[in-house]
């Protein structure tokens, strides 16, 4: 039995039980039964989202407060003003009604802890702003940093054991309803649905009839080219000796896999924004692996990591990318669903090495790992993972678009005369089912449906040619 020591008000009646405790900073209260038995948590979450609001907006104008009197530490590359500028984002979208129901409360939640990591994955946030203490009414003296962290930790634990679910129409449905199409051009209406590749870390082309990585050579403006240069020079010499302590550690292979890709990206100027990306994934592995490594070599491995980032930052091309990045939308559970689809298709990619280059999943993983901690990624990571998933299965699906709707040798004069049909069907199939675990939260995060519709008519080409 739970000794209880209540006021009149606080006992109803009619249940038996009495509120023992009230957190009000957090929202909710716990009953416990007088006659035994553990207490029963009660979550308002109307409560809960208005006082969570409330606290962030403290911290918001805390943070930009901070990042206005660090102005003369500012970085040239940008750094602080983007920590400013998502302070603002952030206090814009705290501002907005959030009354209207509580899933639009936790709508906008969402996109200020969105904000929130990317702040938290700032250089100049951990160098400059971290470590500052901060003090507002309804909180003790604790470091930026560490409230920072404990605000996406506890909203992340929060939504996964209280966030309602919504309603909607895809929901309430047996199953996705098949695209209005006929059996006799079913290729054709393939190619019309989907998109062509997107601007991303990773594009993909066929060459005599294998998957291949297209990569991409990126160019400074002029008048950062001086700049580039020098920073490109100085990344060259710092990673190759990296890659040497690495070797010499015996840490873990991937990690210096992942070091020596970055270093070779960075001689051969390609594919800034994959390069954007890796190094994302680099740090996520580098801090799994932490443990395994010298200090020197993990301060050198840091530097090294903030050092790309302000590269990949003189380029106009990831500029425009976090820049479409920073207008996602997202949960953890999306992150969640975007890795596993992704790591599920995997297999298939590294089962098919006559149809699929081994760089082709390699680099994908490599995609995916900066994802991998929901908790730590990033919107462009997030963004870089979709896009490459995206432009993957579009490729797939525009070039084997012919096997479809027919099982005579004429409608399979889409794909290449080398490439087993067999093996192509697999693979088609494989890419189909990735779109089709894709496509919920794709399309809560990007606004896209044609995932979907694409793995509809895939499947139903598919079935008709068995």
């Amino acid at each position: 039995m739970f000794l209880v020591v209540v006021s009149p008000q606080s006992y109803p009646r009619d249940t038996g039980q009495a509120v023992c405790r009230v957190d009000r900073n957090a929202g909710w209260h716990r009953i416990c039964p007088l006659g035994g038995g553990l207490p029963v948590v009660k979550t308002n979450l109307q409560t809960w989202t208005r006082l969570r609001r409330l606290r962030l907006q403290e911290l918001s104008i805390g943070l930009g407060n901070g990042a206005l009197a660090a102005f003369k530490h500012w970085p040239t590359s940008g750094e602080g003003r983007q920590v400013k500028a998502a302070t603002e984002r952030l206090t814009a979208l705290l501002d907005s009604t959030h009354d209207r129901d509580v899933h639009h409360a936790f709508d906008r939640l969402d996109g200020a802890m969105a904000e929130l990591r990317l702040i938290a994955d700032n250089p100049f946030f951990r160098r400059v702003l971290a470590g500052q203490v901060h003090q507002s009414g309804s909180t003790a003296k604790r470091t930026f940093g560490e409230l920072v962290d404990n605000h996406i930790t506890e909203f992340d634990e929060f939504v996964t054991a209280h966030r309602p679910t919504k309603v909607t129409e895809a929901s309430q449905s047996d199953g996705i309803r098949d695209p209005d199409i006929s059996s006799d051009d079913l290729g054709r209406r393939l190619l019309e649905v989907t998109p062509a590749q997107q601007n991303g870390p990773l594009k993909f082309e066929f060459r005599e009839g294998r998957l291949h990585i297209k990569h991409e050579h990126s160019q400074p403006s002029e008048k950062d080219l001086q700049n580039v240069r020098a920073a490109r020079d100085a990344l060259a010499t710092e990673g190759a000796v990296l890659v040497q302590h690495l070797i010499d550690s015996n840490c873990d292979q991937r990690l210096t896999e992942i070091v020596q890709d970055i270093h070779a990206k960075i001689i051969d100027e390609v594919d800034v924004i994959n390069l954007g990306i890796v190094n994302l994934s680099c740090s996520q592995m580098a801090s799994r692996f932490e443990a395994e490594l010298p200090d020197v070599i993990s301060a050198r491995l840091e530097g090294f990591s903030v050092g790309v980032s302000l590269f990949v930052g003189q380029y106009e091309a990831w500029q425009r990318f976090v820049e479409n990045a920073a207008s996602v939308d997202y949960d953890l559970a999306d992150i969640r669903e975007v890795y596993e689809a992704g790591v599920a298709f995997l297999p298939h990619l590294r089962s098919s090495p006559g149809l699929v280059d081994p760089e082709v999943p390699r680099s994908v993983e490599w995609v995916l790992e900066a994802i991998s901690n929901p908790r730590r990624s990033s919107k462009r990571a997030l963004f870089g993972a979709v896009r490459t998933l995206e432009n993957l299965i579009a490729r797939i699906f525009t070039e084997f678009a012919g096997l479809l709707g027919s099982v005579t040798e004429g409608a399979r004069t889409g794909t290449k005369r080398a490439v087993s049909v067999i093996a192509a069907g697999l693979l088609l199939g494989a890419a189909a089912n990735a779109a089709l675990n894709l496509s919920p939260a794709v399309g809560r995060i990007v606004k896209v449906d044609w995932l979907e519709k694409a793995a509809k008519i895939v499947r139903k080409g598919l079935n008709e040619a068995d």
